[in-house]
């Protein structure tokens, strides 16, 4: 009589086990920060792409997170948060965007430290067929490096977005294309780039339009 192997077969069905669970985990829908990352990574890289349920907040704390490939509204046109201590898109893509007749989402970023843009082809995006969205971004610095960050209305007779950049205590820097353009009737929306008053004292911002692909501040 054959003999069996009863801790070998059960290893075979853990392995499978496993790799069903992975397969689970990287599809699907993200809600929190601890369905991204384990708490304990720090810096938290965001590679792949992932579909974050329109209405959620991913809070990293004070971590550091690193986007390498795609974060976006699971929903179309649809809207979510994220806060970290820094964050850094090299060539990752953080967007809600809207498809044929739908606007873009609400996108917000609340950075205690740098937000970096860098790499090839990084964006920040909320444009929309219907209507670009909202993306509002509040950080200790900005360094746009590369890519572009966009609240266009990609249809016929679409508005544009709006699109806020605010530092709150260093640099702001764009090297890349910010916009948030209309089409035929409806021109753009608001798009301002903001940085902290120079004076310790003072706890306001000033902020001007974005009128210029380059500009430093």
């Amino acid at each position: 009589m054959t003999a069996r192997h009863p801790t070998s077969l059960s290893l075979a069905c853990l392995v499978l086990a496993a790799s069903v669970l992975v397969t689970r985990a990287e599809g699907a829908v993200v809600c929190s920060a601890s369905d991204v990352c384990a708490a304990t990574a720090n810096p938290c890289t965001i590679a792949g792409t992932r579909d974050v349920a329109s209405g959620c907040h991913l809070d990293f704390g004070t971590r550091a997170v690193v986007v390498t490939g795609t974060l976006q509204s699971a929903l179309t046109g649809g809207s979510f948060a994220l806060s970290a201590g820094t964050v850094n898109l090299t060539g990752g893509r953080i967007r809600s965007v809207g498809s044929t007749g739908a606007a873009g989402g609400n996108v917000t970023l609340s950075v205690a430290g740098a937000l970096v843009m860098s790499g090839s082809g990084p964006t920040l995006d909320v444009g929309g067929a219907a209507g670009g969205g909202i993306l509002s971004v509040t950080a200790g610095s900005i360094d746009v490096r590369a890519g572009s960050v966009e609240a266009d209305g990609t249809g016929s007779e679409a508005c544009g977005g709006a699109i806020t950049l605010r530092a709150t205590s260093g640099p702001l820097l764009l090297a890349a294309p910010v916009h948030a353009t209309g089409h035929f009737l409806c021109a753009g929306a608001a798009s301002s780039i903001c940085r902290a008053s120079a004076s310790r004292s003072a706890r306001r911002s000033t902020c001007r339009a974005v009128t210029t692909r380059a500009a430093s501040w």
